[in-house]
């Protein structure tokens, strides 16, 4: 693969941080278009919160917004892995997002989105 030097111990945790706040994104995203029945909106919405979720990151509050998750989680900035605290806050920050949201999809799912 051409690759002539040895990966980094790190890439696991990275993907694995990736892969939970891209659920958390996702999650975020799918409820903005199930909520705006629009194709752009949300898309907009998205763009613009990724441009906020970086300057939340560059003022080290990145853990506190769902659109900053990824570029903390993965270190994209610093390259420098989270400690064992950092990583557990990680986690339970992306759960937390995650339970809200759905949540929140869910119930709004259940009263106002069913037509029979």
């Amino acid at each position: 693969m051409g690759i002539t030097s040895e990966l980094p111990g790190e890439l696991l945790g990275w993907l694995l941080r990736g892969c939970i706040s891209a659920l958390t994104i996702s999650a975020l995203q799918l409820t903005l278009s199930m909520r705006i029945r629009s194709f752009a909106a949300p898309i907009g919405i998205g763009l613009c919160a990724v441009f906020i979720g970086l300057g939340m990151y560059v003022i080290h509050l990145g853990l506190f917004f769902p659109h900053s998750l990824l570029t903390t989680g993965m270190g994209v900035l610093s390259q420098t892995s989270l400690s064992p605290g950092e990583d557990l806050l990680f986690i339970i920050i992306n759960l937390l997002y995650l339970i809200i949201i759905s949540a929140g999809a869910i119930r709004r799912m259940g009263k106002s989105d069913v037509v029979a």
